[in-house]
């Protein structure tokens, strides 16, 4: 599976193009936008088909989650570390209320410490990074991903030259940023790289 992350600027036909990436299959949009007001993300749910609420994930302003019937939430680090014990008090009652909870881990150890109190979990950055200047692929050791139950992502300098590799390290798919939102045609790239990320999982699984 390809999860998207939106773009943290606004994107002009952005509701156009999310709307457009649902009716081609992407199950997951994760909405990030860290500079925006609440009533501007708000907006931009508001134009995005309701029949899609319930694939997107919101980074901020939680409180739209239950507005919308959203998907779920994504917790950043910081507000793992702002939670603290009172983490997986929060996680538990969204997800009795049918939330999903996700969270990015930059190294493997707090990863395979905490992945299982969530639906799924990022690793970053894998890559060297298409969106941020300067955030560069890690070394992780990958082989500690291949003997867990969690559901976790590759993140992080994703595109279609190095897509057919995050299954072969361990990953269960690819969350993908920069390689939509800075092409030519977001909408074109994502079936590209969806095409690239469906041969890969058939084949590494008829190999295994």
């Amino acid at each position: 599976m390809i999860v998207v992350f939106t773009s943290e600027s606004i994107v002009p036909k952005e509701a156009y193009i999310i709307n457009h990436l649902f009716e081609e299959g992407l199950e997951v949009l994760h909405l990030r936008k860290p500079n925006k007001s609440l009533s501007e993300c708000s907006n931009l749910i508001n134009s995005i088909e309701t029949k899609f609420h319930d694939r997107i994930m919101i980074h901020q302003h939680h409180v739209l989650t239950e507005k919308y019937n959203l998907k779920g939430i994504h917790f950043k680090e910081s507000d793992r570390i702002h939670l603290g014990d009172n983490m997986y008090d929060h996680i538990k009652y969204m997800k009795l209320n049918g939330f999903e909870i996700s969270t990015g881990f930059h190294d493997i150890s707090t990863l395979l410490e905490q992945a299982y109190a969530f639906n799924y979990v990022f690793l970053s950055p894998i890559y060297n990074s298409i969106s941020k200047e300067g955030y560069n692929g890690k070394k992780f050791d990958f082989e500690r991903l291949k003997k867990r139950k969690e559901k976790i992502f590759a993140l992080g300098g994703i595109n279609k030259t190095n897509i057919s590799e995050v299954f072969k390290m361990g990953f269960d798919g690819s969350a993908v940023l920069g390689a939509v939102w800075k092409s030519d045609n977001p909408i074109a790239t994502y079936n590209e790289l969806q095409n690239l990320n469906n041969n890969s999982r058939v084949f590494n699984s008829t190999t295994i």
